[in-house]
């Protein structure tokens, strides 16, 4: 798996040129919300991730998937796949788009299924 990177560091980050944020989520759940700005590259835990989907994050300094939950199962085997393939700056977010949105951090759509004010 990936290297975890946590909410402040990612809050940093955001919006900087040479960063992207990879939502690791089911096409359903990334159009009810998302990252503002955030790719849609959902992961399959048996489909490779395509060669297009490698070559177009080569030029980034940060690559950061996320999904919804806190334990980031999907983001953290995405992100430990990208950097297998020779992604540079590869991390995924701890606490995932759920803790994103209760930090404060930018995002579309309606809250997370989860979220608790």
């Amino acid at each position: 798996p990936g290297l975890p990177m946590d909410l402040l560091a990612a809050l940093s980050l955001y919006g900087k040129a040479g960063t992207v944020f990879l939502d690791a989520r089911k096409s359903d759940a990334f159009r009810l919300g998302h990252i503002e700005g955030a790719r849609h590259v959902p992961y399959s835990f048996v489909e490779p991730l395509s060669k297009e989907t490698l070559e177009s994050l080569k030029g980034y300094r940060s690559v950061i998937a996320y999904c919804n939950r806190e334990d980031a199962e999907a983001s953290k085997l995405m992100a430990g796949e990208l950097s297998q393939a020779g992604i540079q700056g590869v991390v995924y977010l701890e606490k995932g788009f759920t803790g994103w949105v209760r930090a404060g951090g930018p995002y579309t759509g309606k809250l997370p299924e989860g979220y608790d004010r």
